[in-house]
């Protein structure tokens, strides 16, 4: 959300840099470099490139996702990567901190669901972060989804039986194709295991 933030209204340029199921031996500059740039280093150093590749781009973010299965060694060179470029942002997801000098940890938590005694407030749910993720994304596979005095019910409960899972919203809203709110809760409330990734681009571990 931040990055898309930031690339939508601000004019950044933004990077992805997945690393999920990367082994020990790969060098995490040699993913980052493969995601910013498509020229082959030839016998330059990598990292200088890269760093002089970087501070020629305005406004830059790196976004580095799953870094909880690094190495020290591998996440002592995203040390040397940070300090190579400290005019550019980097933001890592990760189950746990990576417990570095330049490290600034930000917890992520469920959001706040809708109380039980507005879940008919359409203004109130409208403004509502849970409800407007779920809304947002499930418009995503069916344009015409919207909330509305019919569904405002049926997507609170939802929503709240969920508990603001940021993901589980994303996943139950995938659902919008095919299903009503009320199908979707129903489902949910009968077998939870249910709700499980059906995008094949998205990572397994989702």
């Amino acid at each position: 959300k931040i990055a898309e933030d930031l690339r939508s209204r601000q004019s950044w340029n933004v990077y992805f840099v997945p690393f999920e199921g990367v082994g020990p031996d790969v060098d995490p500059v040699e993913l980052i470099h493969g995601a910013i740039a498509t020229q082959v280093v030839g016998d330059r150093d990598m990292l200088q490139y890269l760093a002089g590749l970087l501070k020629d781009i305005p406004r830059v973010l790196v976004v580095l996702d799953n870094l909880e299965g690094l190495t020290r060694e591998q996440t002592a060179r995203l040390t040397e990567v940070v300090g190579a470029v400290p005019c550019i942002s980097f933001l890592g997801t990760s189950t746990q901190p990576l417990r570095l000098y330049a490290e600034r940890v930000i917890n992520v938590g469920a959001l706040p669901a809708p109380s039980l005694d507005r879940e008919l407030d359409l203004a109130y749910l409208a403004e509502n972060p849970a409800v407007a993720l779920f809304v947002d994304r499930a418009q995503q596979v069916r344009q015409d989804f919207q909330l509305t005095a019919r569904t405002a019910g049926a997507i609170a409960r939802l929503v709240r039986s969920l508990e603001g899972m940021p993901l589980a919203l994303e996943l139950a809203a995938s659902w919008s194709r095919t299903l009503t709110p009320q199908q979707m809760l129903d489902q949910v409330t009968e077998d939870f295991d249910r709700l499980h990734n059906r995008q094949a681009d998205r990572a397994g571990r989702h």
